[in-house]
């Protein structure tokens, strides 16, 4: 059992359905971003350790 209080905890955590993320409010730079930062880390650290 968690320690935090619920606002703290993600919703998904607190037992409530999580909506997935408005893809119009991200940019293409920020999209970009984030998937470079994905496969540098995926490189650094390898598949099978960035996986459960």
């Amino acid at each position: 059992m968690s320690t935090e209080p619920p606002a703290s905890r993600p919703a998904a955590a607190a037992g409530k359905p999580v909506k997935a993320p408005d893809a119009g409010r991200c940019s293409e730079r920020s999209r970009r971003a984030i998937l470079d930062a994905a496969l540098a880390l995926l490189g650094e650290v390898g598949y099978n350790k960035l996986t459960p």
